[in-house]
């Protein structure tokens, strides 16, 4: 039956030129608006309900080879055309990209009688907009249409987040977030994350929801049964004591050897004695590897991330060890520095080193033996008069 389609899409060739990919892109839109016309009689007859499957999108995830997510958003615009086909119409000529269309179905939600009734006006308004600026518009059309129509007013959808391990003990993150919290989150990883146009923006958000939640931990959080929340490592003493500690988190995969040797040089440590590999003997008393008082006075000293260029706030970091306390390395103010977290594990990675000059400037030796320096702040930001 498609044949012909398939033999163009065989020959085609797509040029690598920009004006050719958007082209196709354009075209791709109507084909789109095609197969969700051709899904909306589907859903409308229950004609996958023939095949077993339990609905319209269940059939597109199993037969149509789609995700979950992207399922329902074939179903949601299939009904949107149903409902206003002057939406259909203009997504198939090329008034609207796909891309309009999910935006303008992504917030009719429950409205789609009223929205019917003004789909030409809003065809015509946003048929020259991109798809940010089709969904500001659907934006405050829908909060006029929730403030219009009769009823109690709809609550919000409540958002979903998942965090998974997967097999290699990476995090696999997924979610939906209501409005306020996604503002909540956009503007604290404006905050958490670093300016570096040499990395990508995915990578440096990854290290800022980290940052995050570390301050979030430090400041003590939510408590649970009276104990501040708290990640739990267990390293081997015989490692420990000989220089090379591996640890592994309670209840999850390895850590890493720099991010071990970040998280131990500022940690509570717990002496448990077992026998057997499981039977707990004793459970010594937490021992501050950085007391409060030294701590403070480690911030006082160097106000903030000591790395050469960077701009980190001291609440932000960590103290670090400069000869590793499990080498022997004194807990004092002259072996102490503050990084924040992503130079705090970059310096326990092989070839880094570091130390602190007699006058407190901070001194960084890469893995190909250059150095860089970072002078002390100072107490004072301006002398007295």
């Amino acid at each position: 039956m498609f044949g012909v389609l398939e033999g163009v899409i065989d020959g085609l060739v797509v040029p690598a030129e920009l004006d050719a990919i958007r082209e196709v892109l354009a075209l791709r839109d109507r084909l789109d608006a095609k197969i969700a016309a051709a899904l909306a009689e589907l859903d409308a007859s229950g004609g996958c309900g023939a095949t077993g499957a339990v609905s319209t999108a269940a059939w597109l995830r199993s037969a149509g080879g789609c995700t979950r997510a992207e399922a329902h958003r074939w179903v949601r615009a299939a009904r949107l055309v149903r409902e206003a086909p002057v939406v259909g119409a203009a997504w198939a000529d090329g008034r609207l990209s796909s891309g309009q269309v999910e935006a303008v179905a992504a917030n009719v939600g429950r409205h789609g009688a009223r929205f019917a009734e003004h789909a030409d006006e809003v065809v015509g308004v946003v048929g020259g907009l991109g798809v940010d600026g089709t969904a500001r518009v659907m934006q405050a059309w829908r909060a006029r249409a929730d403030a219009l129509d009769d009823g109690p007013a709809p609550e919000d959808r409540p958002g979903r987040l998942q965090v998974a391990r997967a097999l290699d003990g990476r995090g696999d993150v997924r979610g939906e977030l209501n409005p306020d919290v996604t503002e909540l989150l956009v503007a604290a990883l404006r905050v958490a994350t670093v300016p570096d146009p040499a990395r990508p923006l995915v990578e440096r958000q990854a290290e800022g929801l980290g940052v995050i939640c570390e301050v979030f931990l430090r400041g003590g959080g939510r408590r649970r049964r009276g104990q501040r929340p708290h990640l739990n490592v267990v390293v081997a003493y015989e490692a420990l004591v000989a220089g090379e500690p591996e640890g592994r988190y309670v209840d999850g995969p390895p850590v890493a050897r720099a991010a071990l040797g970040a998280l131990l040089c500022d940690a509570d440590v717990h002496r448990v004695v077992v026998e057997g590999g499981s039977v707990i003997l004793d459970y010594g008393r937490a021992t501050r590897t950085v007391p409060t008082d030294l701590a403070g006075a480690v911030v006082l000293r160097d106000q903030g991330c000591r790395w050469p260029g960077c701009d980190r706030p001291a609440h932000w970091c960590h103290a670090h060890h400069l000869q590793p306390w499990y080498h022997g390395g004194p807990t004092s103010l002259d072996n102490l520095v503050v990084l924040c977290a992503r130079h705090h594990h970059r310096l326990h990675q092989p070839g880094w080193q570091a130390k602190l000059r007699p006058d407190g400037t901070f001194e960084l030796t890469r893995p190909d033996g250059t150095t860089e320096h970072s002078p002390p702040p100072g107490l004072l930001t301006a002398p007295f008069p």
